[in-house]
């Protein structure tokens, strides 16, 4: 699991090497002024490893993927998308902007969680440790201890359910696993639209790059859905080949595919008519991308509420059973 620190340092990496790059200096020239500044804890050995690999003739994406899963394949597609291109420089920037927003709402999420999940130990170990051992007359009976194993079995779920989610978010996973993981946040409210307004404002920016670049417009889309990181949509723009073949637009392509939303669909529509595509598409990845993260930061606001709520209503049913108790004993001490 990628955390706050590593993304702000992947961040800072693509800012300075999309700087250097649109400052005009060659990329081999660009790592060995990251390795002599590294002024942000950059991980020495892969950039090592990738400068010795574009010094032998391999391309940046090739060099980037020759570390072996250093670098996310979303990550790859982006970059690949900007050396055919030309604009290897934007295409940093914009990853070093997704970075730094991620790192934002991980780093909020985890900040925000951590009194909530302070309250639910509390309660558990009040309910399960603390009052039995008062009930114990303050020893440390077997009635106690019986109690720790059965706050560690009720907090058993909540750190299952944690493992479980630093497992299915390993970005290396295979492509039919991710897209379960897909299908399953989509359910998510609020999480998953923001995931899939990311993937769509990737793809958007990976498409403008490569329709600069005047290439083939269905090899675009191929490249720019491997970019976006959404397994649905690469499955989805894997059939347009086909229908461009066929006489069929991207446009007419997008219209018959529920997956894309309307207002994707008729902007780019409309940029495909008046000719200015890469214009509406920079505009769609600017706004998928806001849309993305305000959902995102929802997500992250929510989370913390509903623990928050979980632990009181927990900390009123170990008040509750207490009590109730106690008036149990005291009842049974009055009858003859």
């Amino acid at each position: 699991m990628t955390t706050p620190g590593q993304m702000l340092r992947r961040s800072q990496m693509y800012l300075q090497l999309g700087q250097l790059l649109d400052a005009g200096v060659e990329p081999l020239h660009a790592f060995d002024v990251l390795l002599q500044n590294r002024p942000f804890g950059i991980d020495v050995p892969q950039i090592e490893s990738v400068k010795r690999q574009i010094a032998e003739g391999s391309t940046l994406t090739e060099a980037f993927r020759s570390t072996g899963g250093w670098i996310p394949d979303f990550d790859l597609g982006i970059l690949s998308a900007g050396e055919l291109s030309g604009s290897l420089d934007a295409c940093c920037r914009y990853l070093a902007e997704y970075y730094e927003n991620r790192a934002r709402v991980v780093r909020s999420v985890l900040t925000q969680v951590l009194y909530p999940l302070t309250l639910i130990h509390l309660s558990v170990f009040v309910a399960f440790v603390f009052l039995p051992w008062i009930q114990e007359g303050m020893s440390l009976g077997a009635e106690v201890w019986l109690g720790v194993g059965k706050g560690m079995l009720c907090l058993l779920p909540l750190y299952a359910g944690i493992g479980f989610l630093v497992y299915a978010l390993n970005g290396r996973h295979s492509l039919e696993w991710r897209a379960r993981i897909e299908r399953f946040f989509g359910y998510v409210p609020l999480l998953g639209q923001g995931l899939k307004c990311l993937a769509l404002a990737r793809l958007a920016a990976s498409l403008e790059a490569l329709c600069r670049s005047g290439g083939s417009i269905v090899s675009a889309w191929e490249v720019a859905a491997d970019s976006s990181g959404s397994p649905a949509i690469a499955h989805a723009v894997s059939g347009f080949r086909a229908g461009v073949e066929a006489g069929d637009s991207p446009a007419v392509l997008l219209a018959k595919n529920a997956l894309f939303p309307p207002m994707f669909t008729h902007l780019y529509a409309t940029g495909e008519k008046s000719g200015r595509l890469d214009e509406t598409l920079r505009q769609l990845g600017k706004q998928y991308q806001e849309e993305g993260v305000r959902k995102l930061r929802a997500a992250a606001d929510l989370l913390p509420k509903i623990l928050y709520f979980a632990g009181m209503l927990f900390a009123a049913y170990t008040v509750l059973r207490f009590y109730g108790g106690q008036m149990q004993e005291l009842r049974s001490l009055g009858e003859p």
